[in-house]
């Protein structure tokens, strides 16, 4: 600290000037300045401290002002901490720097707010606890890990007027009406009683005009498979405000994936990121679940290999579901990828995001030139690979259902 250093060369100082005018007193003096140093040494404060933290909720939306209570138990010497909660990129902090005086076997309550960026769980937070002798001469510092449980949520997006119905229905039930004639709620027609048709299915007021037994004929309704991925690679998107591209790619897969379960039909997720983590196709509010926990998992710094996604999808998922899938196309590595998924008869709509929207202006020629390089590439790979799939182009500031709503609509085919 400054007032060590200079205490240091002061003592030094008295030294030089001991020698060159051949007398004690400035030994002397020099003497009483290393006592001082070494007594506030011997004051200093121990930190062994044990955080733990209090939270209002556990559950957070993005850009959410959260409330964190710090508990700091000090198991060491009196004195005033100042702790610092680390920030990273998926929280910034508001209140920075906390001093808090704390005696030894008593407890302190720092308040911190933050404000998360990305839709994460949490699972821990790095403090930074600071602390210096009663004079000020020697500063001590310790970094504590403090485990934590809290989940940033995606905003959820308007899609309940999207036309997200899939390709082909399976022989189960579900809320898109299919040809098939058997039991339903989607009226069809009226024809003539037969062995073995149930009593309710009859139609008492026709029956008594025709003067025989006529049966009402019902739609059923089959339920489909809709497949999510969101493509998280940094190799993907290497530019600035990825995070914010990468955090409305995961808010828009998570409210197709609600809209999908909430029509009944099964849904299952792909992320691609440091790993191709997958979830089946499956019904209800536990699919809804698993599918927010696979997008919350905090993701390494490598990539994986888009070669494991023409591997994975092929083989685990079947040909009749509609693939949803969020990408920038930046890089032509997994549209090539898709491209040939798609030629093996998997039906794939792709959601870009439009990373040179999330860029800020530039007046620099070389930044513009670089710009427009960069949307002519991603341009020619839409035009390829929009020959096998539907692409949309998704810009920064419009809304996802405005999107969807350019999404073409399939007849739906049953597959057994």
């Amino acid at each position: 600290m400054m007032q060590r250093n200079i205490l240091v060369f002061t003592a030094l100082l008295l030294i030089f000037l001991a020698i060159i005018l051949r007398t004690t007193i400035p030994i002397y003096l020099c003497i009483f300045l290393i006592s001082v140093l070494f007594f506030s040494y011997l004051l200093r404060v121990k930190i062994d401290v044990e955080p733990s933290i209090v939270t209002e909720k556990q559950d957070w939306f993005m850009n959410e002002e959260i409330k964190v209570n710090l508990m700091i138990k000090n198991h060491g010497t009196d004195g005033v901490f100042n702790v610092n909660l680390i920030a990273d990129r998926i929280f910034t902090v508001k209140q920075e720097q906390n001093v808090v005086r704390i005696r030894s076997g008593e407890t302190g309550k720092v308040e911190v707010k933050l404000i998360a960026k990305i839709p994460v769980r949490i699972t821990k937070f790095m403090l930074k606890i600071t602390t210096s002798d009663p004079l000020g001469f020697f500063r001590f510092e310790k970094s504590v890990e403090m485990p934590v449980n809290i989940r940033i949520l995606p905003q959820i997006e308007d899609v309940r007027k999207a036309g997200l119905k899939p390709v082909h229905t399976l022989g189960l039930v579900g809320n898109v009406t299919s040809n098939f004639r058997g039991s339903g709620m989607d009226f069809h027609s009226l024809r003539d009683y037969q062995t073995g048709d149930q009593l309710k299915s009859i139609h008492w007021k026709a029956s008594a005009r025709y003067g025989k037994l006529i049966a009402k004929q019902f739609n059923a309704e089959r339920s489909g498979d809709v497949i999510v991925c969101v493509d998280l690679r940094k190799s993907a998107c290497p530019l600035e405000k990825r995070e914010e591209m990468q955090a409305r790619m995961i808010s828009a897969a998570f409210s197709v994936a609600t809209k999908v379960v909430n029509n009944r039909d099964r849904v299952g997720a792909v992320v691609i990121s440091d790993a191709v983590r997958y979830i089946m196709p499956g019904y209800g509010k536990k699919q809804i679940y698993r599918i927010l926990e696979l997008l919350l998992l905090r993701r390494g710094e490598g990539d994986a290999p888009v070669e494991n996604v023409g591997f994975i999808l092929p083989r685990l998922f079947r040909t009749t579901a509609l693939f949803i899938i969020f990408t920038p196309m930046l890089d032509d590595a997994l549209p090539r990828i898709l491209v040939d998924v798609a030629n093996r008869g998997f039906k794939i709509v792709c959601i870009s995001p439009d990373p040179l929207s999330y860029l800020p202006q530039s007046k620099s020629m070389e930044d513009q030139i670089a710009m427009g390089v960069l949307g002519l590439k991603r341009k020619s790979l839409i035009a390829i690979s929009s020959r096998h799939m539907e692409i949309l182009n998704w810009p920064r500031h419009v809304m996802l259902a405005s999107v969807l709503r350019g999404l073409r609509t399939y007849r739906e085919r049953i597959a057994y």
